[in-house]
């Protein structure tokens, strides 16, 4: 009997020992940066004079332009893109991107994501091409307050096509 009890309390200590062990190696390894990340609805004004109507999509990401991918922190993230909305000619039509990254914060570090939008306007008349435009911004609310025009211009390879612009 007294040979199982100080079996008992063997395995016990052995037991206790472990579970300290384990709770030590979890407790002094280094604390984990948790980012959290806030989200914006950005809205862009668009002004079409081309004298054609035409739809525009848009899609992008967030930028941090600071940081590289880590286990904890992304460099940027894909925003919902927005899919063929007509804007006819001689309107102007807002258009609103939802959950747009904006920020990240951890009890460490914080840094700022900027929109990159690019914008694909496409033409109904077939004889003006379509573009892609790239619009990269240096705050979150550049492209707010402005309007992009749309309008009848030249591409890359000089052939006629609907450009867009922005202006303040």
């Amino acid at each position: 009997m007294k040979k199982q009890m100080r079996n008992v309390s063997a395995m016990l200590g052995v037991l206790v020992l472990l579970t300290c062990a384990v709770s030590l190696f979890i407790g002094c390894g280094p604390e984990r940066e948790v980012p959290v990340y806030t989200k914006e609805n950005i809205t862009l004004k668009f002004n079409n004079n081309s004298g054609i109507s035409c739809h525009i999509e848009i899609t992008g990401r967030a930028d941090s332009g600071t940081i590289f991918d880590t286990t904890e922190w992304k460099s940027w993230f894909d925003f919902p893109s927005v899919l063929k909305t007509e804007i006819p000619n001689g309107s102007e039509k807002e258009i609103t991107i939802k959950d747009v990254v904006v920020y990240g914060k951890s009890k460490k570090r914080e840094y700022k994501y900027n929109p990159v939008f690019d914008i694909h306007v496409i033409s109904e008349d077939t004889v003006y091409k379509s573009s892609w435009n790239r619009f990269k911004a240096e705050s979150k609310d550049q492209y707010s307050f402005g309007i992009f025009h749309i309008k009848k211009g030249k591409d890359e390879y000089n052939k006629d096509a609907l450009i867009v612009d922005f202006s303040n």
